[in-house]
């Protein structure tokens, strides 16, 4: 038997991450979810964190006239970038899934 005779009929299954393939194995499809949305979650977050903090400098330097920030404030401030980001980090959860890639083709 050749290697590609040998190699067509075991089934495989494709990822990205090609150093643990066992990881992906094991976990399969939620693994191969959550590894697209997690990094995008994470910057999301980062990016909107450095927006709001921004936003909290100017109007403590410039407009010197008005309150601090309160903690609920802060709060929600904090609920509100978490859930914009998860939104736009959502659709990476629909889109992704692993893939048989001996799996016959539907056409």
């Amino acid at each position: 038997m050749t290697t590609d005779q040998r190699s067509s009929s075991t089934p495989t299954k494709m990822s990205s991450n090609k150093t643990f393939p066992f990881v992906v194995l094991v976990t399969g499809d939620v693994m191969c979810r959550l590894g697209t949305f997690l990094p995008i979650f994470s910057i999301m977050t980062s990016g909107y964190s450095l927006a709001t903090v921004s936003m909290e400098r100017y109007r403590t330097l410039v407009q010197t006239h008005k309150p601090r920030v309160s903690s609920r404030q802060a709060t929600v401030a904090i609920c509100f970038i978490w859930v914009a980001a998860a939104l736009v980090a959502l659709p990476t959860v629909y889109e992704y899934h692993l893939v048989d890639v001996n799996a016959p083709k539907v056409m």
